[in-house]
């Protein structure tokens, strides 16, 4: 009652049940996330088809008639249940019906519903309005759930009612399995089945599960603890009665000082046996496998047996499955291979990468699925061709395990009111059903704007629109009241973005701003949680962002006075004039020269060195920019003409390097907005190397800015489309 009197303390009055849906989509927030979703007049993910009225029944005294086929007990029951007695309506189960009730739900294959027919689609319902009477009929056993998560929806709290909007409905979703990771969430799975259930999600991957042991976590060998055969039980009994997949598991790999699998040993098989993969299949899950990133170097005992990691992790994944299978015959595992993308990005471990994926996709059996994160390790456009290239070697759809969302902030974090572009620009029609499924990392509840928008794309790919879902999403999630807030709190959050949480020279001219903003966003998190704070930061992480981001970044800043930072930056800043001097005759007394730190906007400054192959650049201080779409995308640094008007053209000396792949990366470098350079950089990608520029006289200001923009579409950061730049000297002629 207490949330029911705090959620109604922030509603709009109204006078009538015939009130517009705008009227009453003032919905505040709550500090229990069990009252998410929020009313927001329609359904998401959007249903296929379906017309909302303008009549509100009252769910004061509710009766409910189930069809023989649903049991009062049944799983999918649940939510409703608790919906309306959250909400603050009642229920009763009757028989037949009873006109004495203010709302009548009829659920399943009642007599009263013989005649509706619901779409012959896996998944598919039909709801169904008359009168006072509301009828849900499914087509199978998770059609019902999602009638009933859609019917949810429409519950709102209008002044001390509880109310129903009637809409009829006829909905099936286009993709089957929709899911995602959800690593933290293994603490709690009740709390991420009802997000779930409340978005038509019905596939989960808890990756990072074991971990989440606290005090066995460091080494997968000792016994796991009684709470993580607790989790796991628990788990299985809440996914079971909604017929959801799971998945568990961990990398079962050496990292740090955890001890390296032995594939060949009999004693470390039988302890992630026993351990983990026996546990999870007799609650009813599957077994998520990581090798990627920690795979090599291959255990001593293994390269003596199998000679190579494809030989041994196709023995070992085969052994693991085979006996599972004898007691539990409907598992399945799900495996991440160290060769996760191409054929974009390079493979730099000691086995071949065709090799590997040719390997276990003929020894793998059909029910192992394997991860693929697209053409590169951080995900990108995809093409049919690059789709084919991984399948035709793995034998299987790939599971997409994509990397990144191509939202424009630092490390890709989504500041929750983003709209998730890349679901229509990276995807070409039809590769929905060239996968086998599709799971974000950095899923979870912290991340649920992006899954909401995920949900509906899953749900019908052609209707998706970005914008508009991802503000209905959020609305749902915190209530409508919350919007306009973190919009703003977006807006403060953006401004830190290029400085990386790093007080760089460039951070310590800008301190002003930055403070200032600092404050501004400060007072907005104060605003938000007087409405729904809990609530926001359970189903957001706009707060871990403030304390990872910016709390401390300020408080370097504050004292940046004494950073050795900020003294290894001047250093470095005197051995880039030293290049300037012996590659570009840089010349103090009549030059201009501006240093990576003076550049404003990309990524940096930051020290960069790289030495692979035939490739030596060596160690100098630099600031990059990414793609046109990412938090990079750009960097200006300013210079004064004097004295002014010129007496003729400028020289522009670049000193810069390409990215490490083949293709050039694209850029533009304007001056006061006029367009000096476009098209693919003359840089090389081999080491630091100048190049000159005319800027012409008439183009020319008092104060100038340069800008040095990266023209590729690509929203990625942390790989190429990147550019670097070392230093700029601007040079006078006579001319």
């Amino acid at each position: 009652m207490r949330n029911k009197r705090l959620l109604a303390t922030l509603l709009l009055s109204v006078s009538t049940l015939s009130a517009s849906a705008s009227e009453i989509n003032v919905a505040g927030g709550s500090d229990d996330p069990y009252m998410m979703p929020y009313y927001t007049g329609n359904i998401l993910p959007a249903p296929q088809k379906a017309v909302y009225s303008e009549r509100y029944l009252s769910l004061k005294t509710t009766g409910i008639i189930l069809g023989k086929e649903i049991e009062k007990t049944d799983g999918r029951l649940k939510y409703l249940l608790e919906r309306i007695k959250r909400y603050g309506g009642s229920y009763q189960f009757i028989d037949k019906t009873d006109d004495s009730k203010s709302c009548l739900i009829y659920i399943g294959d009642t007599t009263e519903s013989k005649t509706l027919t619901p779409p012959d689609k896996a998944q598919g319902y039909q709801i169904k309005s008359m009168g006072k009477r509301v009828f849900l009929k499914p087509h199978d056993h998770q059609g019902l759930l999602w009638a009933i998560s859609s019917l949810n929806q429409m519950i709102l709290i209008r002044g001390e009612e509880t109310l129903l909007r009637v809409f009829d409905a006829t909905d099936w979703p286009q993709v089957l399995t929709r899911g995602f990771f959800a690593s933290r969430s293994f603490n709690d799975p009740e709390k991420i089945l009802h997000f779930m259930v409340a978005f038509k999600f019905n596939m989960i991957d808890f990756r990072s599960a074991f971990s989440l042991d606290r005090k066995h976590h460091i080494d997968w060998r000792l016994k796991k603890s009684d709470i993580f055969h607790e989790r796991v039980r628990r788990t299985g009994k809440a996914f079971r009665s909604l017929g959801f997949t799971w998945y568990a598991g961990s990398r079962f790999l050496g990292h740090g000082d955890t001890p390296q699998l032995n594939c060949s040993d009999e004693t470390d098989f039988n302890i992630i046996y026993e351990n983990f993969a026996k546990p999870i299949a007799a609650a009813g899950g599957s077994l998520s496998v990581q090798f990627d990133d920690i795979r090599f170097p291959l255990h001593s005992e293994d390269k003596k047996r199998f000679g190579s990691a494809a030989k041994a992790d196709s023995f070992f994944i085969n052994k693991l499955y085979n006996k599972l299978k004898q007691d539990y015959p409907n598992i399945r595992i799900v495996f991440c291979p160290p060769f996760y993308f191409g054929p974009d990005s390079r493979a730099i471990y000691p086995e071949s990468r065709d090799e590997y994926l040719r390997t276990i996709g003929e020894n793998f059996p059909e029910a192992v699925d394997i991860y693929w994160t697209g053409p590169r390790v951080k995900g990108a456009k995809t093409t049919p061709e690059h789709v084919k290239w991984f399948a035709e070697k793995i034998k299987r759809k790939p599971f997409i395990f994509q990397n990144g969302t191509g939202i424009p902030h630092v490390h890709g974090y989504h500041y929750t009111t983003d709209p998730v572009h890349n679901l229509k620009e990276w995807y070409y029609e039809g590769y929905l059903n060239d996968i086998g499924s599709y799971v974000l990392n950095g899923g979870g509840t912290p991340n649920s704007g992006v899954l909401v928008s995920l949900s509906d794309w899953f749900w019908n790919p052609k209707s998706f629109e970005p914008e508009k879902v991802i503000k209905d999403g959020v609305m749902k999630l915190v209530g409508p009241e919350a919007w306009p807030i973190l919009k703003k709190i977006n807006t403060q959050l953006t401004v830190f973005d290029p400085y990386y949480g790093t007080v760089t020279p460039g951070a310590v001219l800008q301190a002003k701003t930055l403070l200032a903003t600092a404050d501004d966003l400060a007072r907005s998190l104060a605003k938000i949680n007087q409405i729904n704070g809990k609530s926001v930061d359970f189903w957001t992480a706009v707060q871990s962002h403030n304390i990872l981001i910016i709390q401390r970044f300020v408080k370097r800043l504050r004292k940046a006075g004494d950073s050795p930072a900020l003294k290894d930056f001047a250093k470095r800043v005197e051995d880039t004039k030293k290049h300037a001097t012996t590659e570009a005759k840089y010349d103090p007394a009549h030059d201009v020269f501006l240093s990576a730190c003076e550049f404003t906007g990309g990524k940096g400054p930051a020290f960069y060195q790289m030495k692979k192959g035939n490739i030596n650049i060596e160690k100098r201080l630099c600031s990059y920019i990414y793609g046109a779409k990412s938090a990079f995308p750009k960097m200006s640094g300013k210079f004064e003409v004097a004295p002014f008007p010129p007496s003729g053209d400028y020289l522009l000396i670049l000193s810069a390097v390409d990215d490490d792949v083949k293709e050039k990366c694209p850029i533009k470098i304007t001056v006061n907005g006029k367009t000096i350079f476009d098209g693919p950089n003359p840089f090389d990608n081999r080491n630091w190397n100048t190049k000159t520029l005319t800027i012409p006289a008439n183009i020319l200001e008092r104060y100038n800015t340069i800008t040095v923009h990266n023209t590729n579409p690509a929203s990625n950061y942390g790989s190429p489309p990147f550019f670097m730049l070392n230093y700029a000297i601007l040079r006078k002629t006579e001319k």
